[in-house]
């Protein structure tokens, strides 16, 4: 042991510490070898023991036997994912710093018992290695590795699985202009020859800012809608307006008094949603529909509620829910001001209307339920649930039943194919985002899935998981499209879903 008492104590340490590492990577490295994976990781941990060896017997070796293992890495990493950011960084986020720490003054001069070498000729295999790893990584950084270049026919852009509802070309009656997420305009006065040219016709100020008990993510995101000639916005504190679409002009608005608190994750409102009666409907039990809104706006509101509004005059609409107000916090197990907050527009069908909403990330075990509703767009009464963490997915709450707290959510905008019945739910993961020791396989099945339910019964029809057991908030994030694809077997109604 007389090697120790010459070593120097750093040295000693990152010995130890390095030959740890690399028996943790050398043990993992067998478990995924033996399940058909890479023998990298067995190599690379080899190695790094081998070099905690060294470094603990003070060999200057030991950054010869790293440069290996580091320059290694690197042609691996660039065999495997070529000049890829995001995955050369996860490959090499911690080999690159471990190579770094041993070129410290603090390490090269305790190597070899306090041998002088005014040269460090020893280093170089090692720098060349650290500065091999730095030309890869900004190759990675200055290269869109996934960028393609095309172009799309104008004549074709509109080609989406719903057309636009029978809305005219100057309207943009949902979030995305149709509930297929198509997001495309017919208009074609603004063109790329004039677009430069454009000037500002009219400024509207909602006079709506942060205050002092508002949290720190408050923050303005609305997408407008616009039926006929009026203009409909939510602020950040929910408040809706409707402007006069060619002058600006405010018809009239409504404010919630959203309940807020410095406590709540966001304050904001994504959009509204409307819906137009059509003569003689039915709510969903066949009855006949009320009357007293035939043309309805509907309004999230942080605090967990959900506000239907007339369209002509901004008032509750009295026949639905309570006076026009849906308690979205009913049936649910937890109940906290905050921890449940619709922030996007509903879906809307001619008797339904699908409701999600967001929970508080990384809180706590047990938070509200993410749970799916479908309610009676006319009278709010609720008519399903897709509740993804309960074994009977559609188990509607009772005295004895709540909403399974901390399953899966949909924070973001669903989207709707009236000719197939189907609407298409971007989840979430299962909170909290970052912490799955506790979850079971069965609860997290639907966890940053697309799920697509029947708009009438709320009952699963298919689903697709893209990341398992995600413990990296991969939640799918935005309002998915919904396409006629053109195949070699004809056309075929097709989603696309960012991830």
């Amino acid at each position: 042991m007389q090697f120790l008492a010459r070593s120097r104590p750093v040295v000693v340490i990152t010995g130890i510490v390095y030959a740890l590492i690399g028996l943790a990577l050398a043990f993992g490295g067998v478990w995924l070898a033996a399940l058909g994976g890479s023998i990298y990781y067995v190599i690379a941990g080899i190695g790094i023991v081998i070099t905690g060896a060294l470094l603990i017997a003070g060999r200057r070796s030991a950054l010869w036997v790293y440069a290996a293992v580091l320059i290694g890495t690197l042609i691996w990493a660039v065999a495997e994912v070529g000049f890829d950011w995001w995955p050369l960084a996860a490959r090499g986020d911690v080999i690159y710093p471990l190579g770094l720490w041993l070129l410290t003054p603090w390490i090269t001069r305790n190597l070899d018992h306090g041998v002088q070498d005014s040269n460090r000729r020893f280093t170089l295999p090692l720098w060349g290695g650290v500065i091999a790893g730095a030309v890869v990584l900004i190759v990675g950084l200055t290269t869109d590795y996934h960028d393609v270049d095309g172009t799309i026919a104008v004549a074709a852009a509109d080609q989406g699985r719903q057309d636009a509802g029978g809305q005219p070309p100057e309207d943009w009656h949902d979030y995305g202009r149709t509930q297929a997420g198509l997001r495309y305009s017919p208009l074609n006065q603004i063109n790329p020859g004039n677009v430069d040219k454009l000037k500002v016709a009219w400024t509207f100020r909602t006079g709506d800012l942060p205050g002092p008990n508002d949290p720190i993510e408050t923050t303005f995101e609305v997408t407008p809608i616009k039926v006929q000639d009026t203009l409909y916005l939510c602020s950040q504190h929910q408040r809706l307006f409707a402007l006069d679409a060619k002058t600006g002009k405010l018809r009239w608005s409504y404010d919630p008094k959203v309940q807020d608190n410095p406590t709540f994750q966001h304050l904001t409102c994504r959009g509204v949603a409307y819906h137009e009666t059509a003569p003689g409907a039915t709510n969903a039990d066949g009855s006949p529909a009320p009357t007293d809104c035939p043309r309805t706006v509907f309004l999230p509101v942080d605090d967990g509620r959900m506000i239907a509004l007339n369209a002509e005059t901004g008032q509750p609409c009295q026949s639905f829910a309570d006076h026009g107000t849906l308690d979205l916090l009913e049936g649910m197990g937890v109940k906290t001001l905050g921890f449940y907050e619709p922030t996007s527009p509903p879906i809307v069908s001619d008797k339904i209307l699908v409701v999600g909403g967001s929970v508080i990330d990384n809180y706590s075990t047990e938070e509200p339920s993410g749970v799916i509703r479908g309610f009676d767009i006319h009278t709010g009464k609720l008519v399903w649930a897709w509740d993804s963490s309960n074994p009977n997915e559609n188990e509607l709450p009772s005295p004895t039943h709540t909403y399974v707290n901390n399953s899966t959510n949909m924070w973001t905008v669903a989207a709707y194919d009236p000719q197939l019945g189907l609407v298409y739910l971007p989840t979430g993961v299962k909170t909290p985002d970052i912490w799955g020791g506790h979850r079971l396989p069965p609860e997290e099945r639907y966890s940053s899935a697309l799920v697509a339910l029947d708009i009438n019964t709320g009952k699963r029809v298919w689903s697709y998981q893209t990341v398992h057991h995600d413990l990296w908030d991969m939640d799918l994030p935005s309002q998915p499209t919904l396409i006629d694809l053109p195949t070699a077997n004809g056309v075929v109604p097709a989603i696309i879903a960012p991830a």
